[in-house]
C-alpha cells in the first residue's frame, strides 16, 4: 500500500512538473546594455514582457521611465552625449525583479574654434596679417611660396592677437601664400 501510495505521489509530483511552464529568462539575461560613444543601446530579448526601463542620474534622481511590453527582440537607443560626467544607473524592472546596469558618461570634449586669421593685400609687395582670439601666445607664420617651398618664418608671442604687416622686395604677393600655425597647432592658409 505504501509502495501504491509513493508511486501515485511520484507521478503526481512528474506530471505537474510536464505541466509548468518552461524555464523563463531572468531579466538580467534576458537584458543587456552596450556602450559607445556615450550612446547607450539597451537590447531585450524576445519575450521580456512587460517591463520598464528607467535612468537614475549619479545621485539617484530619476531622469527617465519608460513602460515597454517586449514581444519581440527590441533595441532602445540612449544618448548621454549633454549630460554632465558621472556614474548613471540603467535600471530594468519588472514584478518581479530588477536589473541595474551602471553606465559611466564621460564629459563631453569642448569644441574647439577655428584659428581666426585673416590676410589682406597692402600693395603690390606688402602683406597684412591679422590674428585674433588667441588662448595662449605663439603664432609661427610660414611664408610659403606656390609651390610650398619655405621663404621664411616668423614667431609671434603676443597674448590674445596681433597685427602685422609683411613687405617683400622682390615677390609680389599673389606669388606667396601664409601659412598659419598657433600653439593648439590649429593651421590656416591664407592666399593672396
Amino acid at each position: 500500500m505504501k509502495t501504491l501510495f509513493s508511486t501515485i505521489v511520484v507521478l503526481g509530483l512528474a506530471f505537474n512538473l510536464s505541466l509548468a511552464e518552461p524555464n523563463e529568462l531572468s531579466l538580467a539575461e534576458a537584458s543587456r546594455v552596450e556602450v559607445t560613444d556615450q550612446k547607450v543601446k539597451v537590447s531585450l530579448q524576445e519575450g521580456a514582457g512587460k517591463l520598464a526601463i528607467k535612468i537614475m542620474s549619479p545621485k539617484g534622481k530619476l531622469l527617465h521611465a519608460q513602460k515597454l511590453n517586449v514581444k519581440e527582440a527590441l533595441i532602445v537607443p540612449f544618448d548621454l552625449s549633454e549630460l554632465p560626467e558621472g556614474e548613471y544607473q540603467f535600471k530594468i524592472e519588472n514584478e518581479e525583479e530588477v536589473a541595474t546596469y551602471t553606465v559611466n558618461s564621460k564629459a563631453p570634449l569642448p569644441k574647439t574654434l577655428p584659428l581666426m586669421a585673416y590676410g589682406k593685400k597692402v600693395d603690390y609687395n606688402t602683406i597684412r596679417l591679422l590674428v585674433v582670439g588667441l588662448e595662449e601666445p605663439g603664432v609661427t607664420v610660414n611664408i610659403r611660396s606656390q609651390n610650398g617651398k619655405l621663404i621664411q618664418s616668423d614667431q609671434v608671442d603676443q597674448p590674445e592677437g596681433f597685427s602685422r604687416d609683411y613687405t617683400f622686395k622682390h615677390l609680389k604677393t599673389s606669388e606667396i601664400y601664409l601659412e598659419v600655425v598657433d600653439t593648439q597647432g590649429r593651421t590656416k592658409n591664407i592666399y593672396f
